[in-house]
């Protein structure tokens, strides 16, 4: 069985509920589809009862699989019951099966397999409302879960959402080196080479929003209004801050499973820009607003054309130095070209040569050598300072 690879760029949390389903509260949840039931007509003593059926265990699946007559059958009998003609049809069944089904689309992003839990004498079963057809297909593809929409009688609380997609997703991603706190709830930061939680990263002024209120937000310029590109944006979390402060529009970049960080090859193969959107929508569940502002694109930041990116400002923390002396010159030149203003972050904690690149005096030499002016920001004893830099 293989996993459903949920693309959090275009995660949907709204429903499209078909005429015959009334519009209820509803939780969207990552759920496995061999737990699944669906309801399945069948005659007991002259009358139409429903009985519960695995999906691999229904007409529907039986079709997919080249017993056509099950199903077929199926219809034949209760097709007024299921709507047949109008959507359970074979053409439409098969047309499906033909065009390689795709859950959730960018086209069918609301387009959820509905369920609902029912409970019985002997436990609860997730039982299929509406989808069937479509859950079938998915398990004849081998995937294991996926997220569909679970109705309620009543309404979720506030952040009900917001903790099932957390508790859902947030593991799909081994490493997290930024911290992140949202509506009282803590994503710790975990790393290289244990990965082991490290809550004590919340306030010690390093990761996360502690660092970005200790030296960040009071260095940077104001953002009323403009653009910024945020040059290895990790989880999006300053991303995010920037549109909290004012900017028009923030571009983050960074790279998927397939980029290898070039001063580390240990780190986990994963999709730092989809953890960022993941983040992002974490942050749109807790009501933050003008997040459509961002935008994230995966990339290998050492092969990006610098002298294409034409922006306000420049932010990047603790990443440029990674690539060498040769390619950190070659992006300050280029970006001096077309972005006003720059912001840096350090980190004198590294040895040998890259604490050479690391070191605020080489980075403030290289950017004032294509044209800035530059102030910074060194508190004593503390390993992240900050450079802007200023036409």
């Amino acid at each position: 069985m293989k996993n459903f690879k949920v693309d959090h760029k275009n995660i949907n949390f709204q429903v499209n509920f078909p005429p015959h389903l009334p519009k209820t509260g509803y939780l969207i949840c990552k759920v496995s589809l061999k737990s699944l039931y669906a309801s399945i007509l069948h005659w007991k003593s002259s009358k139409i009862k429903k009985k519960l059926k695995k999906l691999d265990k229904t007409p529907h699946y039986e079709f997919i699989k080249g017993n056509k007559s099950a199903y077929e059958s199926y219809l034949i009998k209760f097709g007024k019951k299921v709507g047949y003609g109008i959507e359970h049809s074979i053409e439409n069944f098969n047309k499906l099966i033909m065009n390689n089904y795709l859950y959730l689309g960018r086209e069918s992003s609301s387009e959820y397999i509905i369920c609902q839990k029912r409970k019985k004498l002997l436990g609860s079963k997730n039982v299929i409302v509406d989808g069937v057809h479509r859950a079938c297909l998915l398990i004849n593809q081998g995937i294991e879960s996926v997220p569909a929409a679970f109705i309620f009688k009543k309404s979720p609380g506030k952040f009900a959402q917001l903790d099932q997609y957390l508790k859902d997703y947030k593991d799909d991603f081994l490493e997290w080196y930024t911290p992140i706190e949202i509506a009282g709830r803590r994503i710790n930061e975990r790393t290289y080479p244990d990965f082991k939680e490290r809550p004590d990263f919340f306030n010690n002024k390093e990761r996360g929003k502690s660092k970005w209120n200790f030296i960040i937000k009071k260095n940077l310029p104001n953002l009323k209004g403009k653009s910024v590109c945020d040059i290895g944006c990790n989880v999006g979390l300053y991303s995010i801050f920037m549109t909290q402060m004012g900017a028009k529009k923030v571009d983050g970049y960074d790279r998927g499973e397939k980029v290898i960080q070039p001063t580390n090859k240990n780190l986990p193969r994963q999709n730092v820009v989809q953890q960022a959107y993941f983040v992002k929508n974490l942050f749109k569940l807790a009501g933050y607003k003008n997040l459509d502002k961002i935008n994230y694109f995966e990339c290998d930041i050492n092969k990006l054309d610098f002298s294409k990116l034409k922006y306000d400002l420049f932010f990047s923390s603790c990443v440029l130095y990674h690539f060498g002396a040769g390619k950190f010159e070659d992006i300050i030149k280029k970006i001096s070209k077309n972005i006003p203003e720059v912001f840096l972050q350090t980190n004198l904690g590294h040895d040998g040569n890259l604490a050479k690149l690391a070191s605020v005096s080489y980075q403030k030499k290289m950017l004032e050598k294509y044209g800035y002016k530059v102030k910074t920001c060194m508190p004593k004893g503390y390993n992240y300072p900050v450079l802007y830099g200023i036409k």
